[in-house]
């Protein structure tokens, strides 16, 4: 299913009070769908490989994914998705949001990454599984 195709479902399937939703949202959720799911994927041998699987409301809808982990509010800048059991799988139930650690490795070895880094509101947040 296309990402424009998946927007319209979440249009079509919201509740009567409108959700929020941006790309970073519906990146994650392709993105589980990929590790668990997809063989051809990198991180298919971490996620998929080793048995987890992405809940069936979730697999059915990405409008049930926004309403159990974002619901009506924006996520907090620096935030991962995470599970309390890595082994299991990415339900309501196993995961939350924590706050990503900076990498100052990184930032200490190429002082200059700062400058060109993108300031959006998106440049911050990644998936952690």
């Amino acid at each position: 299913m296309s990402a424009g195709a998946l927007l319209l479902d979440l249009r079509m399937r919201r509740p009567s009070r409108r959700l929020y939703c941006d790309p970073f949202e519906l990146r994650i959720w392709v993105a589980i769908q990929q590790w668990c799911y997809d063989p051809r994927h990198e991180k298919y041998p971490k996620y998929g490989g080793r048995g987890v699987v992405v809940c069936e409301r979730w697999m059915d809808s990405f409008a049930n994914f926004v309403q159990d982990m974002i619901g009506y509010d924006k996520l907090p800048r620096g935030t991962v998705l995470a599970r309390h059991d890595r082994s299991g799988p990415f339900s309501p139930e196993n995961c939350y949001w924590k706050q990503q650690r900076p990498n100052t490795a990184a930032t200490q070895s190429k002082p200059s990454a700062a400058k060109n880094r993108r300031t959006d509101r998106y440049s911050d947040r990644k998936i952690d599984g």
